[in-house]
């Protein structure tokens, strides 16, 4: 008697300590959510047929609203039920999460997700960086020419004649690199006036980008 008295204490026990875990993730993933998500925030929206733009809508009961994923500006249909990872850009770095689809507004294809039990951050600030001397040096910003200032595997600062918001998605073309960089933009200020104006951005690449040899940077 005294024994399944113990055990059934011990199961209360152990029960309680992971239901208040789980609660304590639960308010944590909404704590979070909130503090990264603004409205208008960009994202960008995985789900197992690509990778699209959105932005957050806001939270509501039933979770986090966004709009509708777009792919070329045409809507992108996404099925309730579906799990898909979310990507945002802070100053600290890429954020994600995965989550399931909860619900989809047919009029405005925007869709619900539920709320997050945990967030990843992804610092990049802590690489090596490699300031760039030589003006000649050109990677290209969405199909644009743009001078590089400075670079590390995980980002770079560009000076660039195009404006680009802040949180906007873009492709990164690196003189010495095959492939396209997916990356996210930052921090972008603008400078001078007429046929001086610029824009001085900071990116954040989504995956390590290869660095060049060290004498391109003379």
């Amino acid at each position: 008697m005294t024994l399944t008295l113990i055990g059934i204490s011990l199961s209360v026990f152990v029960a309680s300590v992971v239901l208040g875990m789980f609660w304590y993730r639960i308010r944590f993933g909404i704590q979070a959510s909130k503090q990264m998500l603004m409205p208008e925030t960009a994202v960008v929206i995985k789900t197992s047929s690509g990778i699209y733009r959105s932005r957050f809508a806001g939270d509501e009961d039933r979770g986090l609203r966004f709009e509708s994923l777009l792919s070329r500006q045409f809507f992108v249909p996404i099925r309730v039920g579906e799990f898909v990872t979310i990507e945002t850009a802070t100053k600290r770095g890429i954020v994600l999460f995965r989550s399931k689809v909860v619900d989809r507004d047919e009029a405005t294809h925007e869709i619900i997700v539920e709320r997050p039990i945990a967030i990843s951050n992804i610092d990049r600030r802590d690489s090596k960086r490699f300031a760039c001397n030589n003006s000649a040096v050109v990677v290209k910003l969405d199909g644009a020419a743009t001078q590089l200032i400075d670079v590390s595997s995980k980002g770079a600062k560009l000076r660039a004649k195009c404006e680009f918001a802040k949180g906007e998605r873009v492709s990164v073309e690196l003189p010495w690199q095959l492939t396209e960089v997916g990356a996210w933009v930052i921090e972008s200020a603008n400078l001078g006036r007429g046929d001086d104006a610029c824009s001085i951005l900071r990116i954040m690449f989504e995956e390590p980008a290869q660095l060049p040899r060290k004498n391109i940077f003379v």
